[in-house]
């Protein structure tokens, strides 16, 4: 399992880019510490903007939904506190990520680095040859079911929680490892996918043969 614990982050939002305005709508932050859920922070998020129809109809989120919801000036300072030190792990993380320094900046909370392992790139290097490595996707492939609507921050996050302990779970495995550091896992999604299972044999130090570089570091199911 992961040496430290991570965040799994998951927001659902008005639209694609901050840059553009859009803003967060819902926010779900899952602490994993081994390979357990030991703390959350879940809410909806009221950022003062309309939430367009496309988005209502995406997620499921309203504007009556969020008329009540804690401000995003709050919600933010919170999430940031939660966060503190730990790895943020998202499926696309540079989207979630970037809604995340856009928020904090809206907020003079600037300079936090944010280390980031993204699950989507992770996928590609350890499930080459999938058609697509969207969130619902790889769960298929791996046999992690939604419990709640996807489009919905906390069904996303957990699905996404499952998703990196597969991964993770099937690397140590094959690397006959208890432990798996978040920052190695960090510098294996930036590996050039052709190079990535001997980056992580010689990593961990581990004989070249173990894994083949053309082959899925994850087993079938």
């Amino acid at each position: 399992m992961l040496s430290t614990p991570v965040v799994v982050l998951d927001f659902e939002t008005t639209g694609v880019s901050p840059a553009n305005g859009d803003r967060i709508t819902e926010v779900a932050a899952l602490r994993l510490d081994g390979a357990r859920v030991v703390d959350s922070y879940l809410t909806l998020v009221n950022a003062g903007v309309r939430i367009p129809a496309f988005g209502t109809a995406l997620t499921g989120i309203s504007d009556a939904m969020i008329a009540d919801a804690p401000p995003a000036s709050v919600v933010i300072r919170a999430l940031v506190d939660f966060i503190g030190a730990d790895t943020v792990v998202a499926h696309n993380a540079s989207f979630d990520r970037g809604f995340l320094l856009a928020e904090a900046a809206r907020q003079g909370i600037c300079g936090k680095p944010f280390p980031t392992l993204c699950t989507m790139r992770l996928s590609r290097r350890l499930l080459p040859g999938l058609a697509s490595y969207r969130l619902a996707a790889v769960a298929e492939r791996l046999g992690v079911r939604y419990s709640g609507r996807a489009h919905r921050a906390e069904a996303d996050a957990r699905v996404a929680a499952d998703v990196l302990l597969k991964l993770v779970a099937s690397i140590a495995r094959r690397q006959s490892t208890p432990l798996l550091d978040p920052g190695l896992l960090r510098q294996l999604t930036d590996w050039p996918i052709r190079d990535a299972a001997r980056r992580l044999n010689a990593a961990i130090d581990r004989p070249a043969q173990h894994l083949r570089a053309d082959s899925p570091v994850v087993e079938g199911r």
